[in-house]
């Protein structure tokens, strides 16, 4: 069996190559968890604009910039795992996401702007991607949307936190899986890639504070002149 066709381990280091496997594995964990306790809360914890842009990324990386993954065979798998998973919550995000909506006009109008959001979100990055701004592993686009769901999540929670559909291993596997595939990333680009150098650790950052909150998020009182 050629191992190379399914590990490039002609292009990457070992370490690099688990590292990957391993961070990815953790985000595939989490798909499953979110899936388990969606379908027992109906709720979805995952805001809805950033899966739209989830199921966009996946779609596109999964099926159409296949060709473009240099890491192996295996990873194309993986991020077709990704894809599959993702399905499963976009099509709760598509029942239940209305649930994060306080606005009464954008709760009525929610699926057409959620099919919006994704079409949006497609074309954004296939432009970006087929414009060469991003690495073959989907890295600057994988950074961008990381960004958009570190912070989102910190928003979703503060406004419905006591919904207690919120996981603290969804918070953890987040946090670890992009983790160590920004360590395996920083080992793989060159070194003057100073923007993933900066959106790792701002992802980490947003990530860990995040966990903090999962533990820790009381609503502060405001002074009785703010509320």
């Amino acid at each position: 069996m050629d191992w190379t066709y399914y590990f490039n381990t002609d292009k990457y280091t070992v370490a690099q190559l688990a590292m990957c496997a391993i961070g990815g594995a953790m985000w595939a964990v989490l798909y499953l968890f979110m899936i388990i306790n969606i379908r027992k809360h109906k709720y979805v914890e995952m805001p809805y604009f950033v899966a739209a842009g989830n199921i966009a990324w996946e779609g596109l990386w999964a099926w159409v910039f296949t060709d473009r993954i240099d890491l192996g065979a295996l990873y194309v798998i993986l991020y077709r795992s990704w894809f599959i998973f993702d399905c499963f919550i976009f099509a709760h995000v598509v029942m239940y996401g209305h649930k994060q909506i306080q606005n009464p006009y954008l709760r009525k109008h929610y699926k057409p702007m959620l099919f919006s959001l994704t079409a949006l979100w497609a074309a954004l990055i296939y432009s970006f991607v087929i414009s060469g701004y991003d690495y073959p592993l989907g890295v600057n686009s994988a950074y961008i949307l990381n960004l958009f769901i570190s912070i989102l999540y910190i928003g979703l929670f503060m406004r419905q936190y006591q919904s207690g559909t919120f996981l603290k291993s969804v918070a953890w596997l987040k946090m670890l899986g992009s983790g160590i595939i920004t360590v395996a990333f920083w080992n793989m680009i060159p070194p003057d890639s100073h923007f993933e150098h900066v959106c790792g650790p701002v992802v980490f950052a947003f990530d860990c504070f995040y966990i903090w909150m999962v533990y820790n998020w009381k609503q502060p009182q405001l002074d009785p002149s703010f509320s």
